[in-house]
């Protein structure tokens, strides 16, 4: 696996209805985006575990269904590191 390369995942299980969006949008991105440098996978974890799917890419972008507060279905969030540094 090149360390360039990017990868999207999927996390979820997809017979759930909204915990089901990440790997449901996986099976969809990779005729919409049509990049052939961008790995695309599915994930039924979370955690740490997910470190395991994303050892030696460059950039990895996830997708995953979150519960808030205030947010109403079908918002999309983005986040970035900074938002996670204490």
């Amino acid at each position: 696996m090149e360390s360039t390369k990017t990868l999207v995942l999927g996390i979820g299980n997809e017979i759930l209805t909204d915990d089901g969006i990440g790997p449901r949008l996986i099976k969809k991105l990779p005729g919409i985006i049509g990049r052939n440098d961008i790995k695309y996978s599915v994930a039924c974890c979370g955690g740490l575990d997910v470190m395991e799917y994303i050892q030696g890419y460059n950039k990895v972008i996830l997708i995953d269904a979150i519960r808030t507060p205030y947010g109403e279905p079908g918002s999309v969030y983005h986040f970035t590191l900074s938002d996670f540094m204490m």
